[in-house]
């Protein structure tokens, strides 16, 4: 089991995240998702919101990746797992509720992304898988 380290969930929050994701075709795609946070040691999650190439690749494709870089450091982290699209429940509430605070519309779903590897992406070690 994999362990989302306090210093990686401080870097998630301080920073850009990307999403990755894969058509039906395997074309590649990445998108910025602004409201990725950290739920817990093994989950990372975001809110859907616009529901066009990212939202239609995970109803087709569970896996993706999530890449977050302090350029300033040269240090990040990708972290790979399985998707889940959450569309009620305590997780849905609490982004709704966060969502309404900055004038956002509910989103289409909750993505928890329950993460199986970590790769440390710093500079200091490129690519080397943390678990």
């Amino acid at each position: 089991m994999v362990l989302i380290s306090q210093e990686m969930k401080e870097m998630v929050t301080q920073n850009q995240c990307f999403i990755a994701t894969v058509d039906s075709n395997g074309v590649p795609s990445v998108a910025p998702k602004g409201s990725t946070t950290v739920l817990d040691d093994n989950t990372i999650a975001f809110a859907e919101i616009v529901g066009k190439k990212t939202y239609n690749n995970i109803q087709n494709n569970h896996n993706v990746a999530v890449v977050v870089a302090d350029r300033n450091s040269l240090a990040g982290y990708r972290f790979c797992g399985n998707a889940e699209l959450v569309t009620s429940g305590p997780v849905y509430d609490l982004f709704c509720e966060n969502l309404h605070r900055l004038r956002l519309p509910d989103p289409l779903a909750v993505v928890k992304i329950n993460v199986k590897e970590i790769y440390d992406m710093s500079i200091k070690n490129p690519g080397g898988k943390i678990a």
